[in-house]
């Protein structure tokens, strides 16, 4: 029911095994920075409803399911992190949601471990991911298991941030 920031050292000296399950109102946001969250026994971060979230430069490694999925929240970000090694997809959006994509440190990599309808990034119907120039699909999501790096009937476009 209210806003929160967790703010680690940094990705290499904070380290949470786990994932988290953010959810709330409209009026709620999530700000994680500077952390690692591994070996999460389902999503790495899971952001559920209509809170929104904020990751910046945060690892989320070796997760049992996805590594970060929106579903159903509109207002996210991730600026420089990195998704790797999870079973399912790294990034998953869905149920209308929509993630923004910034930061030349961002990657997504060997994730879809075995799992044939998963990719990299994956956006399911009317929902959108958006990648800030020069960020492309290409160059973000690599290496994951058979080339699935991204894909989904939903969105994945570029556009220039003009703040």
């Amino acid at each position: 029911k209210i806003s929160i920031s967790i703010i680690g050292e940094s990705r290499e000296h904070c380290i949470i095994i786990g994932g988290l399950w953010m959810t709330g109102n409209k009026k709620v946001v999530i700000h994680v920075n500077d952390l690692t969250l591994r070996n999460s026994k389902a999503v790495g971060v899971n952001g559920d409803g209509r809170a929104s979230f904020h990751l910046d430069n945060v690892s989320v490694e070796n997760s049992e399911h996805t590594g970060v999925a929106v579903r159903g929240t509109k207002d996210n970000s991730m600026k420089n992190c990195q998704i790797s090694h999870s079973k399912q997809s790294g990034l998953y959006v869905g149920r209308g949601g929509l993630i923004k994509i910034d930061g030349n440190a961002t990657t997504i990599h060997h994730n879809v471990i075995g799992r044939g309808s998963c990719y990299g990034l994956y956006t399911k119907y009317s929902s959108s991911i958006l990648l800030v120039s020069p960020l492309t699909m290409e160059s973000i999501s690599i290496n994951n298991d058979g080339g699935r790096n991204y894909g989904g009937e939903g969105t994945i476009k570029r556009f220039k941030n003009n703040k």
